[in-house]
């Protein structure tokens, strides 16, 4: 027997050699197969999973910047919201409706007449001074009183007001306004509870107003004219100008006469 032995272990040697050569499975440890490296799989296996998977990734279609078409962006595909922007806001409405053609103080010295077509209540019936509309309790004409030409307005608690819509008032420029006026019987202005003046209400193409833009007079009894002015610098551009000339909020009985009015844009 001790001559077998080493016999028998040699048989045992080769059959296990044999084994391997046909691809009998390799010894199972822990319920998982061993391999070489002592993982569970051996290097050729590894080698071709990951020849697999390269395979897999680059079937995959991977997004290009070169085989994208760039959109270029025009008005039309621009998707845009309610609100729009305020530039282009300012532009819409800076386009005076054609209506709205009063672009100059139109009648200034109150020399031309019409009938009145407004529903005022105490000056209906009156003749209106052609593009002057009545302001509270509203003006009649004057032939006793006048600077210049035939007539002027006469202001017991109100005045006139004219509308109007420059198109060269733009930020950077001024508005001048001026007038000339008398009275009689009027409470000193200044500082009093009346108001006697050539008045503007501004109004800008953002929808702004600069109100209270006046050019004040003395008031009181005056023996001659007195001229007044005020020139407001724009900081921005001008939709409409409302120039009134008013005299309200006296005591006393007096009245006011206005000629010779303008509005200009320097």
């Amino acid at each position: 027997m001790k001559n077998q032995s080493p016999i028998l272990a040699l048989l045992f040697l080769l059959a296990s050699c044999l084994c391997v050569a046909d691809g009998a499975a390799a010894p199972v440890v822990a319920g998982r197969r061993m391999g070489p490296l002592g993982r569970g799989g051996n290097r050729s296996t590894n080698s071709a999973a990951r020849r697999q998977q390269a395979q897999e990734s680059a079937s995959v279609p991977v997004p290009s910047s070169r085989g994208l078409r760039r959109v270029k962006k025009s008005p039309n595909n621009i998707k845009r919201t309610p609100q729009q922007p305020q530039k282009q806001l300012l532009q819409e409405q800076k386009q005076v409706p054609a209506n709205r053609n009063n672009r100059r103080l139109s009648n200034g010295g109150f020399e031309h007449w019409q009938s009145n077509t407004f529903d005022h209540t105490e000056t209906k019936g009156a003749a209106a001074a052609t593009g002057w509309s009545p302001y509270m309790g509203g003006y009649t004409a004057s032939t006793a009183e006048s600077r210049s030409g035939q007539q002027s307005i006469a202001v017991k608690s109100g005045g006139a007001v004219q509308k109007l819509y420059p198109t060269n008032a733009v930020a950077g420029r001024k508005l001048k306004l001026s007038g000339y006026a008398k009275s009689v019987g009027v409470s000193p202005i200044h500082h009093g509870p009346a108001v006697m003046s050539v008045y503007a209400d501004v109004k800008f193409v953002d929808g702004s107003w600069l109100r209270g833009q006046e050019a004040e007079f003395a008031g009181g009894t005056t023996e001659g004219w007195e001229y007044a002015e005020n020139t407001i610098p724009l900081l921005k551009d001008v939709e409409a100008v409302h120039l009134y000339a008013v005299y309200y909020g006296d005591r006393g009985d007096g009245v006011a006469y206005f000629d010779d009015f303008d509005l200009q844009i320097l």
